[in-house]
């Protein structure tokens, strides 16, 4: 995405939804599309493909969202992990796909129906098993 379009996405973003609080589930989740980003973008090491997979290219679009919209709303993650990274993290993606896919409907909550605890333990089990297996192989 270009400088350009990206500010103005975040401006776009800022004015349409600032009214909206930002929680440590946006981060989570800012973590996941970076890592979505890396694993279908890359091929090896600094070798991004041209073009881009379709999925990512949507993301340089005038409506990102209907990215996530679509991304959420399906069975099973959809989107196509290269090779390069292996399994352990194609499985990782699953598991914080299953993560946020379950809190689809995470706006509807009050701030008090939050449990930055038990989401943070959720979030995490996923990446401490990804490094374990990792280690292990």
């Amino acid at each position: 995405m270009s400088r350009k379009r990206l500010r103005k996405a975040a401006l776009d973003v800022q004015g349409r939804y600032k009214n909206l609080l930002h929680t440590y589930l946006d981060d989570f989740e800012s973590f996941y599309y970076v890592l979505i980003w890396i694993t279908c973008a890359y091929t090896y090491p600094s070798m991004c493909q041209e073009p881009l997979p379709r999925d990512l290219s949507e993301w340089d679009q005038e409506a990102p969202w209907l990215f996530k919209q679509r991304h959420f709303s399906v069975d099973e993650m959809d989107i196509k992990v290269n090779p390069y990274f292996g399994e352990s993290i194609y499985n990782l993606l699953k598991d914080l796909w299953r993560f946020f896919a379950s809190r689809r409907n995470i706006f509807a909550l009050a701030l008090s129906d939050l449990n930055p605890d038990k989401d943070y333990d959720e979030f995490m089990a996923p990446i401490q098993r990804c490094v374990q297996r990792l280690l292990d192989e």
